[in-house]
């Protein structure tokens, strides 16, 4: 182990001028090291996206970390998310490291979230100084996964991404690295740049754009090894294992109980010593250490028992165990069919052809949760006691089951749906349904009717024609003891997640070929022992946060409002009219505040996103004080045409 670490800061030019700022910490040593790169649109300087990588330095690695072009302490501009430039520097990058002294010609990535994404992004591209990845929670397909899930737009979107980035993109680079110069740095970012909400509501409809941001095309062409990490109480359980499981190159991967932070912080717990397990692969792959990596099973899952649900978890229950595939390769297909003249979950088909309406429900999902927690670094926004969703869903239960097993992988439903318009949208909840009633969920998945053929096509709805829809649920692992019962839960809307549609719609559905497929494990895999807690492990303090959802009568209107002083320090309203849903509405604030010498900047970003019957409509406006007088301000707006939803 290394005592002795040097910290580094300073400017690389890239091929078309512009200056990136890195900061990167290594050993006190004169031979080359490995390096572990990541870069961030989330400013170096604030801890937010690199903080995990520092303390590799004293296990003899360089960290590099830098400031995506347009964003922190670097130079340029910027105008949407995973941009061309961005991508092509990130390619630069690698390469520049390599070739440095302090290197010895190999180069890992790794990050969270939008670390996960450029890693996957530039190991798609094969660069041969690249030799393995972490990725923790991210997608191969922004689009799909990420802001439009479902083939609807997010809200989290809107009320929290979107005025985050604006408010932190617009902030001044730093005057203690780029000394005189700071402030015209700054002023070409704020005339040039572009707040990233407008480009997301530009690219509404999945595109080239899209296209050249996603590496789902590519997961094949890559070499380098990955090893993919994810947590069941974060957003990315589907993209992860379906990355490992097409991966072609040495590969790992680790699923834990974790919400969207690193294992050894997240919540739910058991958080684990992440700085064990990232070594052991960096060692291996970096360092050609024979330290056991290789002999061990490339996928350790948690497996989470029978809880009652509840709005925040500290310490999820459960066990890791092991396998070498995905799907599991113990994992058998257990067929239920929908009886939707008893509302059951039957084991053989049931005779007669059957139809059930089912009409829009705008309060569907208020009970369901926030996936990954929304607009809140921790999740508190799980979802309660399903039994609370009777109301606004139609609800089939299964027999008493007899025998323990376990789900392990992504249940799927397939049924024939008609709409009586050109939209629909249907929403699956797999349940664990206790012998007091008490309905846990299991997974779910939300479903835009326009989208069920994507992406092989997207079209609208032929009113009263049925088609054949499968919905694959999110990936899911968990424990169904004796004497429960499985059961699905069918509504029309996800209040929480998802915007609402053009106008009220009613779905009809037939018994027909409508089966609930669910991936039964009778007998997991070996458990896994080396997985451990982490030692000494601490509960942290929950920052303050609120969420409320709310029915105004006298205006026919239903929503939430929010307040966060986490990391999106963010507050908003979603609403919208019950009657007329096509008309909703974001309205969201985030305020980014530094010193700069003896004065405070504070950047407030205020956006709306506003739709109406035929467009949606997004609108930012920056505004800049400085010493607490007026420094800058402008407004940006788009509008497009709303198709699909």
């Amino acid at each position: 182990m290394y005592e002795q670490i040097i910290k580094e800061q300073f400017l690389v030019t890239v091929a078309d001028g512009t200056q990136l700022a890195v900061t990167i910490h290594r050993p006190d040593v004169t031979e080359p090291l490995p390096c572990l790169m990541t870069y961030t649109p989330y400013r170096v300087s604030t801890g937010l996206g690199g903080v995990d990588l520092l303390d590799f330095a004293k296990y003899g690695y360089v960290t590099m970390i830098y400031d995506v072009r347009g964003t922190g302490d670097s130079s340029g501009v910027n105008d949407s998310v995973y941009c061309d430039g961005e991508r092509s520097d990130g390619l630069f990058m690698i390469d520049w490291a390599s070739k440095q002294p302090w290197c010895d010609g190999q180069v890992g990535m790794w990050g969270i979230s939008y670390g996960a994404i450029i890693s996957l992004q530039m190991a798609a591209e094969v660069p041969s100084a690249l030799k393995a990845i972490i990725a923790r929670s991210g997608s191969d397909d922004p689009f799909a996964e990420w802001t439009n899930l479902g083939g609807v737009p997010r809200n989290y979107i809107y009320e929290s991404y979107s005025p985050f980035m604006s408010a932190r993109n617009f902030a001044p680079p730093s005057p203690q690295l780029w000394g005189e110069r700071w402030e015209e740095i700054w002023k070409e970012r704020l005339e040039k740049s572009t707040p990233w909400g407008i480009s997301f509501l530009d690219q509404i409809e999945d595109s080239k754009f899209w296209r050249d941001r996603a590496a789902r095309a590519k997961l094949k062409a890559i070499k380098c090894p990955v090893f993919v990490v994810e947590g069941w109480s974060d957003w990315y359980s589907n993209p992860m294992l379906r990355i490992y499981g097409k991966l072609n190159a040495p590969k790992r991967a680790l699923i834990g109980p974790w919400g969207h932070q690193w294992p050894h912080r997240a919540l739910p717990g058991p958080r684990i010593d992440w700085e064990k397990e990232a070594l052991l692969w960096w060692d291996h792959w970096l360092k050609g250490a024979a330290n056991g990596l290789s002999e061990s099973a490339p996928l350790t899952i948690f497996v989470e028992e029978a809880h009652k649900p509840t709005n925040y978890r500290a310490v999820a229950t459960g066990s890791y165990f092991t396998d070498t595939s995905w799907p599991i390769s113990t994992s058998e297909s257990k067929r239920l069919f929908l009886d939707l003249a008893t509302d059951s979950l039957v084991t053989e088909a049931p005779k007669g052809e059957v139809e059930r309406e089912l009409p829009y429900t705008p309060r569907a999902g208020a009970h369901s949760g926030k996936v990954g927690g929304g607009p809140f670094r921790y999740n508190v926004l799980r979802p309660l006691d399903l039994r609370l969703e009777n109301t606004n869903s139609l609800t089939l239960v299964g027999e008493v089951i007899k025998e323990e097993f376990h789900i392990i992988g992504n249940p799927k439903l397939q049924i024939q749906v008609a709409a009586d318009c050109e939209i629909g949208q249907l929403s699956a909840t797999l349940i664990d349904q206790a012998p007091d009633g008490t309905e846990t969920l299991i997974s779910r998945q939300f479903q835009n009717l326009s989208y069920a053929n994507y992406p092989t096509k997207v079209e609208a709805l032929r009113p009263g024609e049925f088609i054949a829809v499968e919905i694959e649920l999110v990936a899911a692992a968990y424990e169904m003891r004796a004497g429960h019962r499985l059961a699905l839960k069918l509504a029309t809307a996800d209040f929480l997640m998802s915007w609402p549609p053009v106008r009220p719609f009613t779905l009809t559905i037939k018994s027909a070929k409508a089966e609930l497929i669910i991936p039964k494990v009778v007998t997991p895999a070996a458990k896994a022992p080396t997985i451990k807690p982490l030692a000494n492990d601490v509960e942290p303090v929950l920052p303050e946060v609120s969420f409320e959802i709310f029915e105004d009568l006298a205006n026919d209107e239903l929503g939430y409002r929010f307040q966060s002083k986490s990391v999106f320090g963010n507050v908003g309203e979603f609403r919208f009219k019950i009657s007329v849903p096509a008309r909703a509405a974001i309205r969201a604030r985030s305020i980014y505040e530094e010193m700069l010498g003896d004065k405070r900047v504070e950047v407030v970003a205020d956006c709306a996103t506003i739709s109406d019957a035929t467009s949606i409509r997004h609108e930012v406006e920056i505004t800049i004080t400085l010493g607490g007088a007026p420094y800058w301000s402008k407004k940006w707006e788009i509008t497009k045409q709303r198709r699909y939803f």
